[in-house]
């Protein structure tokens, strides 16, 4: 449960390898990442709760008040107010990746700033720049 807190199952960590596998795979991989999210969250709840003497509780060797899910309801052990996390996933929003072009022909797109194209440099023969003598 410590590992599972820890973030062992999180996106970008190692994992455990699915022994039933015949390709290297890693177990929490088939879980989507709001799921492997609520998982470390709900280890660290539970971790907190037994931490302060409801084990048996987590355990499931006795039934808590009222049925609740002590993984996801504010309760308190000894004093101490256990609280469950808010999920730390939020799934990434879509990209508009409609590029729209304005008047002067400039394409403007909202992934990046505005391509102004340079103002045209007075040079000599040579191509040097004549600003920089």
């Amino acid at each position: 449960m410590e590992l599972e807190q820890g973030g062992l199952f999180l996106p970008g960590c190692a994992g455990l390898a699915d022994p039933c596998e015949p390709a290297p795979a890693r177990a929490h991989t088939a879980l989507p990442l709001p799921a492997q999210d609520n998982a470390a969250a709900a280890a660290q709840t539970l971790l907190r709760v037994v931490s302060r003497g409801g084990h048996r509780y987590v355990l499931g060797l006795q039934p808590f008040e009222g049925g609740k899910d002590i993984s996801a309801e504010i309760t308190v052990w000894d004093g101490v107010v256990v609280s469950p996390l808010a999920p730390a996933y939020q799934p990434a929003e879509p990209m508009d990746t409609d590029d729209k072009a304005r008047d002067d022909g400039v394409v403007v797109s909202p992934l990046a700033p505005a391509y102004q194209p340079a103002e045209p440099m007075d040079t000599d023969d040579k191509g040097t720049p004549l600003s920089t003598r």
